[in-house]
């Protein structure tokens, strides 16, 4: 009886101390190394939410950093009341308000700090008393984002002029959706089943189907992702977790023309006493007449401001980058830069319309 209580506490003495072990070993990951890093997160958690309007959405009031392996190092990020990156201001009241809408991570300026983004250069280097707003989400196509625009701050401003940001990967861009459903609470738990405040796509088979316990040890991120790449093909496919239960067939989202939908936005917009701009966003490794194809989808009434013929004119088809491709500083000013140029000459040929 004994000899077989001394062998339980060997047993209890040896599972305390892996439990000790592997509780330092994460308290040394923790302490080394970034969680946003090692994780491939690209932002703190906590900077998304469930949404039923769009499944997630950018958590108002968040403050946090961006990190990527290429060049952001803790770049501190602060969204606004809507979720936006902060609005900047340039010259003395009263100010105009001008919105950027759209335009995906490339308008929001992943990796950049606030005086460094395009639209504060845009207020910094405007002839005009601005108010300058960044209502671009990453991830958000431009019917998302003009109706999470319209239902939040559209409903509290009046701009001089809106941009809707354009950053496409394909130049047969011809249709929109005209509509944007609610989102079932099954979908908007399916994008955050990995981590409760962040979405993300695991890498592999094992981290998938660790969840959320991979999300929230380094150490067990670590091991899956090490079990991703030495386990051979078929034991991971074995390993794929159960892929969630089809959704009820919905009805296909309602699109329209790009040029009908624009033209709708523009004449909604025009009886607010709003102008409506296209912007083209600079795009890599493009020539400069990339967005020619776009220019005749464009309707009467819409100016176009071809920021990417202007960077590649200015910097070259491999304008200065970092953050997986994301605009850099110097790229960032003189998109701004050009902007503000073109904002100017818009609001010459416009009434006069003061903000706060």
């Amino acid at each position: 009886m004994a000899r077989a209580r001394r062998g339980w506490l060997g047993v209890a003495i040896a599972l305390i101390g892996v439990a000790l072990g592997l509780a330092a070993a994460e308290a040394y990951q923790r302490l080394t190394q970034s969680q946003v890093l090692a994780m491939s997160l690209w932002y703190e958690p906590g900077i998304h939410r469930p949404d039923p309007r769009f499944g997630f959405a950018f958590q108002e009031h968040y403050r946090g950093l961006m990190e990527h392996v290429d060049r952001v190092h803790r770049v501190p990020i602060e969204l606004d009341e809507f979720g936006y990156r902060l609005h900047a201001v340039g010259g003395e009241p009263p100010r105009r308000d001008v919105v950027f809408v759209g335009g995906v991570s490339m308008m929001f300026c992943y990796g950049l700090p606030d005086p460094d983004t395009i639209t504060w250069q845009v207020a910094a280097r405007s002839q005009n008393a601005l108010r300058v707003w960044n209502a671009a989400w990453p991830g958000f196509g431009p019917t998302q984002t003009l109706i999470q625009y319209r239902e939040g701050l559209g409903a509290r401003i009046d701009p001089a002029v809106l941009v809707l940001a354009l950053y496409l990967f394909d130049t047969s861009y011809d249709t929109v959706e005209a509509a944007w459903p609610p989102v079932s609470a099954e979908r908007q738990a399916e994008l955050f089943r990995y981590h409760p405040g962040i979405v993300v796509y695991p890498p592999g088979a094992v981290t998938r189907r660790l969840g959320r316990l991979a999300y929230g040890s380094m150490l067990a991120f670590e091991a899956s992702r090490f079990l991703d790449g030495a386990l051979p093909k078929p034991m991971l496919e074995r390993l794929e977790p159960p892929a969630p239960a089809p959704a009820p067939e919905a009805e296909p989202l309602p699109t329209m023309p790009l040029r009908d939908w624009l033209a709708e936005v523009r004449d909604e917009l025009a009886a607010e006493g709003t102008q409506l701009a296209v912007a083209f966003m600079p795009r890599g490794r493009t020539a400069a007449d990339y967005y020619e194809p776009v220019v005749p989808r464009i309707p009467p009434g819409v100016a176009v401001l071809d920021a990417h013929r202007a960077i590649v004119e200015r910097l070259g088809e491999r304008y200065p980058t970092l953050g997986a491709g994301h605009y850099g500083r110097e790229t960032a000013h003189a998109i701004g830069a050009y902007f503000a140029g073109e904002i100017d000459r818009l609001l010459e040929a416009s009434p006069a319309q003061a903000g706060p």
